[in-house]
């Protein structure tokens, strides 16, 4: 029979918990980006457009919901962005305690570790997005599969069925890449029981569970699943598009940002730490489900590769998880009882704890910054502020006397929160970098650039 070692303690997790929560919270004053800005100004007015309003598959519905009801007690960035930093803590807490409960506690507290100074989830937890929702609810399915698969309580309790329904459910609904798993584990829960790994209960259980998580899903996005299945086919966001505005399609390059965040070091030991991890999982028939379960994201990620759709690095962030799991106990095997464990956990927190903390202070997409600069060149110069291209509507948040022009504006202070606009033919790149306006200002920020013209004095 299955017996699950005892879990981490309250302790431990809550100390996991507060060191998720103390490294998130720097940076938290950065300026709103281009899609935390359309989330508030489109999706987070109301519940109802929240539930319901769908604009070019940028609508994250349950992150809609808790930026509509954290704007109602707070307009600065920090309040704003509070809610899903908790989130994020949240998902630490969760990761560390399937993964205890599932394989081991100290690899539940190494998995814990890593994800809470992980510079991706660091990032994604600070944003009025969905990341950090589908990131918590994909710990919680893990664990819940298995527990539904295995046809025993899982903690005591009866809910591991209804807990699958609703991560997978919610996680969808917080962002549709947490779906990703779902084929994955379907393919698992029905061949476990040819395995021996399963008892033909476990399977009709857990897929039920995943048939009822996609059918929430499904339910969830009803009122706007039109607009968005629309958006993809008339957008081709299956075939590479050849604009500067698009994304490029998905890469396996790409996959370094999310495991390592901006830190190389930290993007090479992660993988070779997750196949020794897999391997000493599959190897033990007490873990060997476990190990399968903790690949199906790693698979599904390698899918979505051989598809090549056009989207960003942060979509792969669904496997950031199981591929902590993966390398934490990867970690631990090959440190087996001896005491330098810590010093491996050192070595791998090292990197990732010095990004984190260079990259607090940066800005994603400095709209804030490039609003107060041309006011103040406005104001010297006896001028007003217009914005031009794509994303121009925004600034309005930080300025409503910002207006929107795409031609009428010589003589005023222009900016231009997406640069690559000014590669289309739409664009009056000849105007701006012509005589009329002075050397361009840019605000650099690791999502996008803004940039600021002034016109010449005379």
């Amino acid at each position: 029979m299955h017996r699950r070692p005892p879990g981490l303690g309250a302790t431990a997790l809550l100390g996991l918990g507060l060191l998720a929560l103390l490294l998130r919270l720097p940076g938290l004053d950065r300026s709103l980006w281009y899609d935390e800005l359309f989330t508030l100004t489109q999706f987070a007015r109301s519940i109802g457009d929240a539930a319901t309003r769908q604009i070019a598959a940028n609508n994250h519905p349950l992150a809609s919901l808790l930026a509509c009801a954290a704007s109602s007690v707070s307009q600065g960035e920090v309040g704003l962005r509070l809610p899903f930093v908790f989130l994020g803590a949240l998902g630490v807490v969760a990761l560390a305690w399937v993964t205890s409960a599932w394989v081991d506690r100290r690899t539940g507290l190494v998995a814990g570790a890593l994800l809470a100074v992980a510079p991706a989830h660091v990032l994604v937890s600070q944003q009025v997005r969905g990341y950090a929702g589908a990131l918590l609810a994909s710990a919680i399915v893990l664990g819940c599969f298995l527990a539904t698969l295995r046809a025993r309580p899982w903690g005591g309790d009866r809910l591991a069925l209804p807990g699958l329904v609703l991560a997978l459910g919610l996680g969808a609904w917080s962002h549709a890449t947490a779906l990703a798993v779902a084929p994955g584990l379907i393919v698992l829960a029905l061949a476990a029981p040819s395995l021996h790994l399963a008892s033909r209960r476990g399977r009709r259980r857990a897929l039920g569970g995943l048939a009822g998580g996609v059918a929430l899903s499904a339910l969830l996005y009803a009122p706007m699943l039109a607009r968005l299945l629309g958006f993809v086919w008339r957008h081709g966001l299956l075939v590479e598009v050849a604009t500067p505005l698009a994304p490029g399609p998905l890469e396996v390059g790409q996959l370094g940002e999310v495991l390592g965040g901006g830190s190389a070091l930290l993007a090479g030991l992660l993988p070779p730490l997750a196949v020794l991890g897999a391997v000493a999982l599959l190897r033990s028939r007490r873990t060997r489900l476990v190990g399968l379960t903790l690949l199906v994201p790693v698979l599904s990620a390698a899918a979505l590769l051989a598809l090549r759709p056009l989207g960003y690095p942060r979509f792969f962030l669904f496997l950031l998880p199981a591929l902590l799991v993966l390398a934490g106990h990867g970690l631990v095997a090959a440190a087996g009882r001896r005491p330098w464990i810590a010093l491996g956990l050192c070595v791998c927190l090292a990197p990732a704890t010095a990004e984190v903390r260079r990259a607090a202070g940066e800005e994603l997409m400095d709209y804030r910054g490039a609003v107060r600069l041309a006011a103040a060149r406005a104001t010297a110069l006896g001028t007003g502020v217009v914005g031009a291209g794509p994303g121009a509507e925004l600034l309005a948040v930080y300025d409503p006397h910002v207006r929107v022009a795409e031609d009428r504006f010589v003589g005023s202070v222009v900016i231009v929160p997406l640069p690559g606009w000014l590669l289309t033919p739409a664009a009056p790149r000849e105007l701006l970098y012509g005589g009329a306006f002075a050397d361009p200002v840019v605000l650099p920020g690791r999502e996008g650039h803004v940039v600021v013209f002034a016109p010449r004095s005379e």
